[in-house]
């Protein structure tokens, strides 16, 4: 797996496929452990790609053994705007709240989640947005105190 980065994903892809879910978890975990910046989108790739396989509790858990929120965020981005998984849809925001200073849109996206998704925890979220102290830009905060109740 030294040599990831430079096979084709679908290789990649249909390999971790034969895997049980845990020696997958292991084999990415090792790709992490090898470069995060490396072998990031490799990872994501086959997170998306496996994901009802692997389980997203276990691939969020793998991402934040790193502190990668931006896998956490890459890997969310694909399915949570259909996620009724309140805990999933929290995850998304907080990664893409963490990593937005190295990803851009992030914060963009987190403040679409804020303003339209319907499962997300409104008291955690507020919380968690108001500890992050959104100084940039505050519009996630601002939305979901405004659908919720939480504006005096």
């Amino acid at each position: 797996l030294g040599h990831a980065p430079n096979m084709k994903i679908e290789h990649l892809q249909n390999f971790f496929g034969q895997l049980s879910p845990d020696e997958a978890i292991e084999c990415l975990t090792q790709l992490l452990k090898n470069g995060v910046r490396a072998n990031l989108r490799i990872v994501v790739e086959i997170a998306k790609k496996w994901s009802e396989q692997f389980t997203p509790k276990a691939l969020i858990e793998m991402f934040e053994a790193f502190s990668c929120y931006e896998g956490i965020y890459w890997y969310t981005v694909s399915f949570v705007s259909e996620c009724k998984d309140k805990e999933l849809v929290f995850k998304c925001i907080e990664a893409g709240v963490k990593c937005s200073a190295s990803v851009p849109q992030a914060i963009k996206f987190v403040t679409q989640i804020c303003r339209v998704h319907e499962h997300y925890d409104p008291k955690e979220v507020k919380d968690f947005l108001l500890d992050a102290n959104l100084k940039k830009d505050p519009r996630p905060l601002i939305y979901v105190c405004d659908r919720f109740g939480y504006v005096d």
